[in-house]
This record gives structure tokens, sequence and C-alpha cells, in this order.
């Protein structure tokens, strides 16, 4: 709840607050809610509420700092919250100093945090409760600049964080961009929404000032702010009026909400993968669905059938998604393509599986009989289908096609493009591990020794800085060249110069592809080692095998697929298999649906 009490010291004849003060009691005690922040108050305002609502405590200083000015108070039920710890910075270049102004605010403003617990289950949250200068625009304005990134520091530890307060600017504000507000692909992710719109249910008048009169407005200056993913179920704008009297200035404003933590803000660091509390974490998954592919996305899937992935022990999904579906004409977004994506996401998300979205490509472009770029991005040269299907990669067409690719930056520019606009709809989502910049890049004409240092790795550094403006946080997976993946040919990519990312190479046995022998006894685990050291020394990163796979209806492929899974076992990997899907000789399931009976060398392994 967040309730702007008008301050005693302003001398408001019938509605000072010696004549309102049981009613404002009164509505705080009838709403009931577990966690409230209140703005404007004085010393004597603390007290009287403190009294009349016994079963509370409050945390916050003074805007001057001790008990001297206006308290930005949070309040908290002591039978059903913990408190952890608190805290007071105020909005000025000097955040830290008590009673400092800097923005030429009529007074001093503050922010008063607090880290709770909630006694009956645990969950750990933070509140900031804060009320803006109400005269000056740019005060304002670098207010919720600073307030944005002191909760984006606390989110980054894993802490989900409600934002309360009088803001005094109406939620759709141009300067509220870095608190909440829609998205955009030219700034950074805002941290959180606005309750009022996510609502199941709203009630009341939207506007929140009264100015002690009937007037019942649309412009709504007080605010309660959530993560995304915080199920709201109700929003309530308390217009209570007793004796022809309402108890402030402002309606108070309740959210019934349920937080929910993101366990999937993970961070690549010293090697592992770590969720906010610093824990190593490994993955186990597999790519969904060979069908993703396609443009339109072939599904054989509903929502229920993703139970299913839980009950296996599978705790990360590799999502595809291709520049195709998200671009299909040169500079044209497919915002309904990206929309069906994340929807599909949240199959998984709501299940609390996470989710690596991966750029998909194979033979460059559906044009060639694979997928991934849009035949705009393609030569217009003529194109002879192979076979194997892996023999067209030498077909001139292909080739030519990947390297323009990598020569034309302009080219690249569209790609990243279509990046931005994936990254803009889903940085808010909850349960997006990462992001997997392009599947299994191909040198084309370019050679092979200079292909990944020349053209791969510059290639990731751009993308990764396009999408680390709009997503700052989350692992960047970056794969090596797709001659590295039968594992006979050592990688050439150098560490990249940025953080925070994972090594996501592929491993397929000539074997598992039917074009060889399958590898011997301990080949395939001598090849993990060495991915893992190259993860490892190289990179100084994680490792991810993003894909691996093979028919394992033969002791062959079954003992090729289990010796994989120790190997990763043996050096921490997180691994996706290829793939799940109905039909195929690597799909886990078959054309009906049914779990085939060699996937168990793949299920009930739990990651994290």
């Amino acid at each position: 709840m967040t309730f702007n009490l008008r301050a005693a010291i302003i001398p408001d004849g019938k509605n000072s607050w010696k004549y309102r003060r049981e009613l404002a009691i009164e509505v705080i005690r009838n709403s009931a809610p577990d966690v409230m922040g209140t703005q404007e108050t004085v010393g004597e305002q603390q007290v009287d509420v403190a009294k009349g609502l016994p079963e509370w405590s409050w945390v916050g200083e003074a805007c001057f700092g001790g008990t001297f000015g206006e308290f930005q108070a949070i309040w908290y039920r002591r039978d059903r919250i913990a408190l952890r710890r608190h805290g007071t910075f105020w909005l000025s270049d000097a955040p830290e100093k008590k009673g400092s102004n800097s923005w030429k605010s009529m007074a001093p403003r503050q922010c008063t945090w607090a880290r709770l617990s909630c006694r009956n289950c645990g969950t750990e949250f933070a509140v900031f409760n804060t009320h803006f200068d109400h005269r000056n625009p740019e005060a304002r304005k670098r207010s919720a600049a600073l307030v944005g990134e002191r909760i984006r520091a606390m989110q980054k530890k894993g802490i989900p964080c409600v934002l309360l307060g009088d803001l005094n600017m109406a939620p759709d504000h141009p300067d509220l961009t870095t608190l909440f507000g829609p998205a955009a692909a030219d700034r950074p992710a805002a941290p959180l929404i606005d309750t009022w719109p996510a609502a199941r249910e709203r009630t009341g008048a939207p506007g929140t000032g009264n100015w002690f009169t009937d007037y019942v407005g649309t412009r709504r200056i007080d605010h309660i702010a959530v993560p995304y993913g915080t199920i709201v179920d109700r929003v309530v704008t308390d217009n209570t009026k007793k004796d022809d009297r309402y108890p402030s200035d402002h309606f108070p404003v309740r959210a019934d909400l349920v937080l929910r933590s993101d366990p999937w803000r993970l961070r690549a660091a010293d090697g592992h993968l770590r969720d906010p509390q610093g824990r190593a974490v490994v993955l186990r998954g597999a790519s969904f669905t060979s069908g993703l592919k396609r443009v339109p996305p072939e599904i054989p899937y509903a929502e229920p059938d993703i139970d299913r992935w839980a009950t296996m022990g599978f705790s990360v999904v590799r999502f595809l998604i291709t520049w195709e579906g998200i671009m299909p004409r040169e500079g044209e977004i497919d915002t309904a393509y990206i929309e069906q994506a994340a929807e599909r996401i949240r199959w998984f998300t709501r299940r609390d599986i996470g989710v690596i979205v991966d750029m998909h490509q194979d033979l460059f472009s559906s044009k060639f009989g694979g997928d991934g770029a849009p035949a705009w991005a393609c030569v217009d040269e003529p194109f002879t289908p192979r076979k194997p299907w892996q023999a067209n990669y030498l077909e001139p067409a292909v080739r030519h096609s990947f390297t323009r690719f990598w020569r034309e930056t302009a080219l690249q520019d569209r790609f990243i493009e279509a990046w931005k606009a994936v990254v803009a709809r889903l940085r808010n989502e909850p349960g997006i591990v990462g992001y997997e910049i392009l599947n299994e890049p191909f040198p084309g004409d370019i050679p092979a020794l200079n292909f990944e240092r020349a053209a791969l790795a510059p290639f990731y550094t751009r993308v990764a800085e396009a999408i680390r403006g709009l997503d700052p946080d989350r692992p960047i997976f970056v794969e090596p060249s797709v001659l590295t993946s039968t594992g006979a040919v050592p990688s050439l990519l150098p560490r990249l110069p940025f953080e925070n990312y994972v090594y996501a190479p592929h491993y397929y046995a000539p074997g598992s592809e039917g074009l060889g022998a399958w590898p011997e006894p301990g080949a395939a685990r001598a090849v993990v080692e060495r991915l893992a050291k190259t993860a490892r020394e190289v990179h100084h990163a994680p490792l991810f095998l993003g894909e691996f796979g093979a028919d394992g209806s033969s002791a062959e492929g079954r003992a090729y697929l289990s010796e994989i899974i120790e190997a990763c076992d043996a050096v921490n990997g997180s691994w996706a298999c290829w793939v799940w899907s109905r039909g195929g000789d690597k799909a886990i399931e078959d054309e009906k649906g049914e779990v085939k009976d060699w996937a168990s060398v793949l299920i009930r392994r739990p990651g994290r």
C-alpha cells in the first residue's frame, strides 16, 4: 500500500491532521496491507500512526536527517513480515549525505529502502518508498534515474523489488521510463512495471489526487510498481470518505500481489554459471523443437505438454528463433512472430524452466533448404541441393551468402536490429537465462584458420554490445565455428573482449550423423574434456554443450550419449541435447508423442 498522508504542519483548516488522523488510521487498518509506504509525514504523524497501529513497525529517516523534516517511511506487520536490513539515500548528487539537495527541489528528498521477508514462506524482497519533488521537472527526472539505478542493483542480487511512492508524475511520463513504462529498443530495460494496468482487477478511480474535494480524475501520481512476472491480482484506489472528510488529499492505493524472484538471473563468473546467491548452477536440457526452425513455426505441442518436460529432470530449454521469422522483409520487424515466441517461452517459464534464446540457422537460409536468414539476405545465385544435407554447405550460393554476411557490416546491422527487437521484448520476462547469438556459424569462403579470429570474434563483440545495451546483465552464449563440431578440429576463437559470456560449442561425432564410424570408447569423453579446458583456459567461461545427439536405438548410440553426459558431469559442464521433438532419429519422442526407451540416458538428470 502507498499513502501520502499530507504533512501535519500544513495549515489545512477543517482538513488538518488532528481532524483526519483517526480516519487515516482506520483506512489503513481496514485495508490491512502487509507492507505500506507513507509519504510526507512528520514526526507527530509517525507517532500517531504507530500508536493507532501497534502491531506495525516502521523504518526511515526524515529528509534533513534523523527526525527533522518529512519522512518517507516503510511500515510492516511484525507478525507477517521480518525486517532484514534498511537504509535511506537522498535524491541528490550525494545520495549518502543526509539532507543533501542538488537538483533545486523545494526541500531535500529521500528514498527509504528495506529488505524484508515473509515469515510464512521465507520469500525475501525489497521495498523502496519515495516522494519526488512537485515543482522541478529536472529533479523528478534525475530522482527517477537514481532510484531506478538502486533498484537494478538490488535486483542483480536476485531480490525482487517493489517501489511505492508519490512520484508526482503520471505513469506514461517519459521521465519515468527509467523505472517503468513501455519497452523500447533504444533504451535500457526498465526494472519494474506499473501495477494498475497489470492487475487482473481494478477498483476505484485511476486518479489518485483529490485535494480534499470530491474530484475524481484520471492522473495517477501515487504508484506501486513491481518486477516483471509478478502476479497482480487486484489494485484498489481507496476513496473512503467519512463525515464529509477524506483522510488525505491523496487516495491511498493498495495492490494485492504475489512476488516471485527470478531464479534464472544467472551470471557467468570464474568459470561457472552462478545464481544471485553465488551458487554454481549446472544446466540440463534440450532444444525445442525442430519445428521452430520453420516460418511460420510448426509446433506439435500445446502448453500442457510441457508438464512432461519438468518431470524428466530438464531444467532448461534452448528455444529456437530465426532471423527470417523476425525480419521477413528488410528493415521490417514481425512483432507477431516475436509475440508468439514470447508466449511459447512462457510455457516453460511458468513451470520454472529456464530459457536460452537461440538465433538458429542451418545452411544459412530456408532458400537453400535450411533455416535462418531471410531470402533478401541471400545472394541471388543458383542452388542445387545435395545429399546428405550437410554437403549443401559446399554449394557456392550457401558459401557466398555466408561470406557476404561476414564481410558486410550493413547486413550484420540488419541482423543486429532483429536481435534488438527480440531483446527489447524479452528482457523483462522472468526465466530468460541468456541469448545465443548464432547457431553453428560457418566461415563460407573465409579461410578456416582466420575465420574465428578475424570475422567471428568481431561479429560477436558487435552483437553482444547491442544486446547489452538493452539487457546488460544476462549471459551471452557464443559458439565456435561449426567446423569444430566433429570434435576433430580445435577452435581458434580467442577470448572475447566482454564479460559474462558462456562458451557453447556443439559436438557431433561422424557416427552420430550417419557419416562414419562411432568413436572409440573414451573418445567422446576426451572431446568434452578438451572443450571444458578451452572454456576454462581460453575464455575463462563456463562450458555449455549446446548441441549433441544421436539415434540411441543402437548400443553404440546409447554408449555415445552416456559418455558425453558423464563427461559433462565430471567437468561440471551444462548441456542441451538435440532434440525434444516428435519423430526423427535424434528426437526424444516418437511420432505418437511417446518418449523413446533409449531417452532414459538423457532424462531424470536434474540440473541447477
